[in-house]
């Protein structure tokens, strides 16, 4: 009798039920640890311990399903034997197909096995009058692993607005899955998370809530009320999600505020916090700041070591800093080790500042900026270089301070001649010192250059 109404429970999917049964009863043997682990199944979601069919994924029967179900990871060797899972899923009962499906679904694309997973729920899909809400979350799971962001929003955005139990793990996902693509977030999402956030705040689930509200708020732009709220969720949370958090948030105030409002948290001194981030996000608030004139203030954000990708960008930007602080020697020696296009501009610049502008100007050269590597031979007083330009002005230029290159033009002869060629000269030097300094831009000039 007990064991009977223990499957009648199963069939409709009440775990709970089922397990209050067979606690009661203390049935044992036979289908006993079966039922148990079925119906444990039903109310947390997989087998609390090893079950009865934990090691039957490539079994041709429908304990290939059950496998999968009972496992809270399906373990990286199995192979589920698809034709069998297929046969299992399209046998089940109406009920219990709408939410096991869904479930096994889940765990299949965790397994990274979206092939099976897609076809499980086609065959779900077929049962259902219109999709529910466990089929829309796992829908929304096989979307996003097959790259497909626009439809994982559109079964998420119907999760979230069926407003059930699934409803605020769904706009957990649908925050997370836009902060990870870079998509934009509105407000009235950012609010909602708040109020289920508050809703949830004695859940387990309402620190999740939590997390993602600020996040959203930095996002919608709403940076006074994200860093507020996050004054407050770095009281009750560990450190490492606290630096999580505050990387986000300061990564998105990073990427989209306007300076004053980046300013006024990236050099909030009473918020010695701030300088605990990600190397990526201390990177971009670093970057800012030295963008914006603020080398010294750029410099706390890259006190930490770094490792791979991001050491080598902070030991750069340690540089730029060093050397937008009138420091060129010390960006020179951050530099060492670092090779690349970006260490040797700054290392071309570090030339020039320490007044080293031959070495300037090959660097430049090599870095294919003909420009700034002409001005530098100009400041090294290489003549020999500016005669090799293609620029005529500082060929002339070259010629009137070094002498023509190559056999001197033979002298006219006479008074007259050569006074003649004194003057024409002298109009040469003038009109080519005119060009030379309206091309430099001398500020002080006090008479204007025609």
């Amino acid at each position: 009798m007990a064991r009977d109404l223990v499957r009648l429970y199963i069939r409709f999917g009440f775990g709970a039920e089922a397990l209050q049964v067979l606690r009661v009863s203390a049935l044992s043997g036979g289908d006993s640890m079966l039922l148990k682990s079925m119906a444990e199944i039903m109310e947390y979601g997989h087998s609390l311990g090893p079950g009865p069919l934990s090691d039957q994924f490539e079994c041709d029967s429908f304990a290939a399903l059950w496998a999968i179900l009972g496992s809270a990871e399906i373990p990286a060797a199995a192979q589920p034997n698809a034709a069998a899972v297929l046969r299992a899923i399209d046998a089940l009962p109406p009920q219990l197909r709408g939410l096991l499906g869904p479930m096994a679904s889940d765990r299949l694309i965790a397994a990274h096995q979206p092939d099976l997973a897609a076809r499980i729920l086609r065959i779900v899909e077929r049962g259902l009058e219109k999709p529910t809400a466990d089929f829309e979350m796992a829908d929304a799971g096989l979307s996003l692993a097959e790259g497909d962001i626009p439809a994982a929003e559109r079964s998420l955005d119907n999760v979230v607005g069926s407003n059930t139990e699934l409803s605020p793990k769904a706009l957990i996902a649908l925050i997370d899955t836009r902060l990870e693509n870079h998509l934009p977030i509105d407000l009235e999402t950012a609010d909602l998370a708040g109020a289920y956030a508050h809703e949830y705040r004695k859940d387990a689930l309402g620190a999740e809530l939590k997390r993602v509200h600020i996040l959203a708020l930095a996002e919608a732009g709403a940076y006074d009320t994200a860093f507020a709220e996050l004054a407050h969720f770095v009281r009750d949370h560990d450190a490492e999600t606290n630096r999580m958090v505050r990387s986000h948030a300061m990564a998105a105030l990073t990427r989209n505020a306007d300076d004053v409002a980046f300013l006024k948290y990236a050099l909030d001194v009473h918020d010695p916090d701030r300088l605990t981030l990600a190397p990526a996000s201390g990177n971009a608030v670093a970057n800012r700041l030295i963008s914006l004139g603020f080398p010294h203030e750029a410099e706390p954000y890259l006190a930490t070591a770094a490792g791979e990708a991001e050491g080598r960008t902070r030991q750069l930007l340690r540089a730029r800093a060093a050397l937008d602080q009138g420091k060129p020697r010390r960006a020179e020696d951050m530099l060492f080790g670092i090779t690349g296009p970006e260490a040797d501009l700054i290392r071309a610049e570090a030339q020039s500042a320490t007044g080293n502008h031959d070495a300037a100007s090959q660097l430049f050269a090599a870095l294919d900026r003909p420009d700034d590597a002409v001005n530098q031979a100009w400041l090294a007083s290489n003549w020999q270089a500016l005669r090799q330009t293609e620029d005529p002005l500082w060929q002339r230029t070259a010629e009137m301070v070094d002498g023509p290159d190559g056999d001197a033009a033979p002298k006219p002869e006479g008074v007259m001649a050569r006074d003649r060629a004194l003057i024409e000269d002298s109009v040469t030097a003038r009109e080519t010192l005119t060009q030379l300094l309206n091309r430099l831009a001398v500020d002080n000039a006090d008479v204007p250059l025609e």
